[in-house]
């Protein structure tokens, strides 16, 4: 996160009301797009206005994975 608390790519935020968390996939002028992992139907991407994103969610942190590498094998080169 950056020091005027906007959201940066490997950020992982928590929506205080749902207690969802997001994992920050890209940052675009004002514009955050997020992934979210569901227990049945897995990830999904999401975008929401900065300013409605910072003020509905926390941050945690910076995430130790990279979403990317999620679905890659041992056989990819």
């Amino acid at each position: 996160m950056s020091k005027d608390r906007t959201p940066e790519v490997g950020d992982v935020w928590i929506d205080t009301e749902t207690d969802r968390i997001y994992h920050i996939t890209l940052v675009e002028n004002d514009i955050i797009w997020f992934a979210m992992i569901y227990e049945y139907s897995g990830i999904q991407v999401f975008w929401e206005k900065l300013d409605m994103f910072c003020k509905d969610c926390k941050y945690l942190g910076k995430s130790k994975a990279n979403i990317n590498d999620l679905f890659k094998t041992e056989n990819e080169e």
